[in-house]
């Protein structure tokens, strides 16, 4: 299945096309992580967007190259499609590495999601937030609490319909502790965070070679959990 994805990936754009977005993508990903390197002193939200104003600009980088005007890179050949030509087999061979590893980080992805929907599956149903902990102040109070004895860490997934799992420990904790990290997880549902996080596990599998991109990821997910903190 993956061969026949990547001949047809070859075939309709060429390698000259992969390795133009690659290098696209390793100019701005290197950008954004300079930037938010120079921001290091700044508010965490700060740094969390411009490390998601990176990411958004990486996942529409490939449909911009489609609408847009085509950029001729000096480390391509002009003429790209004679190139593939010539040596469409080493390039049918590095699409089918790129396309390879791209898949299986998207099915690493699925199988990620899945699981911690099975894990809230099994989880104990509490209540919501704000009724957990009658003195929180916060507007997503009515995001459901479950608690598992699988995790040991608090952590909130969902975006349509989020939820914050809670581990089984959390039933012992005093009520000035169990607020605290309530307020923590449900900023995370009022960022959105889950969506900022699905989006850049996609974008890793797209730009999975480019250098940085484990950087800028490590970079948003360290802003978000601060800004939330804040």
């Amino acid at each position: 299945m993956i061969d026949v994805v990547s001949s047809l990936l070859f075939a309709s754009i060429g390698l000259g096309a992969v390795l133009a977005l690659l290098a696209k993508g390793t100019l701005l990903c290197l950008l954004g992580v300079s930037v938010a390197s120079e921001c290091a002193d700044m508010p965490a939200i700060v740094r969390h967007r411009i490390a998601l104003g990176t990411v958004s600009c990486l996942a529409a980088l490939p449909f911009l190259a489609a609408v847009l005007a085509s950029w001729d890179l000096p480390i391509l050949p002009r003429d790209a499609k004679s190139w593939s030509t010539e040596h469409s087999l080493s390039g049918s061979l590095l699409i089918s590495v790129y396309v390879s590893v791209a898949v299986i980080l998207l099915l690493r992805l699925c199988i990620d999601v899945l699981g911690i929907a099975k894990l809230s599956g099994r989880a104990r149903n509490v209540d919501t937030a704000a009724q957990l902990s009658p003195d929180l102040d916060h507007p997503r109070g009515s995001t459901p609490v479950k608690y598992s004895d699988e995790i040991r860490a608090p952590l909130t997934w969902g975006w349509l319909r989020p939820q914050v799992l809670m581990p089984e420990s959390a039933s012992n904790w005093n009520a000035e502790d169990l607020a605290m990290v309530l307020q923590h997880e449900l900023a995370h549902v009022q960022r959105m965070d889950w969506a900022g996080h699905l989006l850049a596990r996609c974008v890793h599998a797209i730009y999975w070679p480019v250098p940085g991109i484990r950087v800028l990821l490590r970079q948003l997910s360290l802003a978000a959990e601060q800004a939330c903190d804040d």
